[in-house]
């Protein structure tokens, strides 16, 4: 139908840049884009010692320059 309804439409109450990264993050979840990693990482809960979030927080932030399709 001549691409209508191709849009995705993001709004966080955060800096514009972050809605263009959450949108693309969830066009990677849908496999409609295939660059750069994907970071699966488990759920915190009380059993764990590490702070999960900061660490998943950090791999990401390395991992942020690579335009490969890792997973």
């Amino acid at each position: 139908m001549g691409g209508i309804g191709d849009t995705i439409r993001v709004s966080l109450t955060a800096p514009p840049r972050e809605e263009v990264v959450t949108a693309y993050e969830i066009l990677k979840s849908l496999d409609l884009r295939q660059r750069g990693p994907v970071l699966v990482s488990c759920p915190t809960c009380g059993r764990t010692e590490a702070d999960v979030v900061k660490l998943a927080q950090e791999v990401e932030k390395r991992l942020a320059k690579i335009d490969r399709p890792i997973k």
